[in-house]
């Protein structure tokens, strides 16, 4: 009977001193969300992304995690800054469009690095980006690294291009009399 006793307090001293589940399992957030997390189901799926589970009446209902913390609305999609998903911070989530989420990614499809190719007849690696339904070449370089870096750099100065049309937009204004 003391040992049962024993044991069973054991049990609830391993329980209360333990991590939470989800901190045992990598995930990082913020600490205003620790206390919710608490009081509910944790699970991280195969591909590292954090579904909790909530209570609806007398139904669960099973949400991903960053998809609450950004309130996201349909048809949008979390992108995870730095390609974490188990950091779910709110610095490190932002609510984008499918082809910006896509944009973020480092690894192509296919097995190489975003926006290259290889060149069987010149036996180089090419950038490009697609704009429409046309290709825009960026260069021919001698690494699939270096092609990948010319493709990013194009992508920053074609971001920083709309959001300066932007400023010079918004600034100016179209009704200013």
């Amino acid at each position: 009977m003391q040992k049962e006793i024993k044991t069973e307090l054991e049990r609830w001293f391993v329980r209360k001193l333990r991590k939470p589940r989800y901190e045992s399992q990598g995930v990082i957030v913020d600490d205003w969300v620790k206390p919710f997390l608490n009081n509910m189901t944790v699970n991280v799926m195969k591909r590292g992304y954090v579904r909790v589970c909530k209570q609806r009446g007398d139904s669960y209902e099973r949400v991903m995690l960053h998809r609450i913390l950004t309130q996201c609305p349909e048809g949008m999609y979390v992108d995870h800054i730095n390609g974490d998903p188990l950091d779910n911070r709110l610095c490190n989530l932002r609510v984008v469009s499918s082809s910006e989420n896509s944009s973020n990614r480092h690894i192509h499809r296919e097995g190489h690095l975003q926006g290259t190719c290889y060149s069987k007849r010149e036996k180089k690696w090419k950038a490009g980006q697609r704009k429409g339904n046309r290709r825009v070449h960026i260069g021919t370089y001698d690494t699939a690294e270096e092609a990948h870096e010319a493709w990013k750099e194009y992508q920053r100065r074609v971001k920083d291009d709309l959001l300066q049309q932007q400023r010079v937009h918004n600034e100016g204004g179209l009704y200013d009399s």
